[in-house]
């Protein structure tokens, strides 16, 4: 009868190891998971700045573009009406 109890003990002691052991992989596993997140939050973060530093250089070059076409159309317009004034006055 003891050795029943023995045998018994012996089973659940290896069944409470098995379970710790697995335990202690689920463990390891998240570990290395929170890890490889944190790596691409970093990185994601990284390239949000890139991305934000990019738009910010195109949208200040966009806007110097669309002065220059905004003066050089201002510039033509007033040649035409000084041409338009000329010809009047001389005419």
């Amino acid at each position: 009868m003891s050795e029943d109890r023995l045998t018994k003990v012996q089973k659940e002691v290896d069944e409470v190891k098995n379970i710790m052991g697995d335990n202690i992989d689920k463990v390891i596993d998240r570990g290395e998971k929170l890890e490889n997140l944190e790596e691409r939050s970093t990185q994601l973060n990284e390239n949000s700045y890139q991305f934000k530093k990019g738009a910010t250089k195109l949208k200040r070059n966009m806007c110097m573009q669309n002065l220059k076409l905004t003066l050089i159309i201002a510039m033509i317009v007033i040649i035409i009406i000084l041409i338009i004034v000329l010809a009047a006055v001389y005419s």
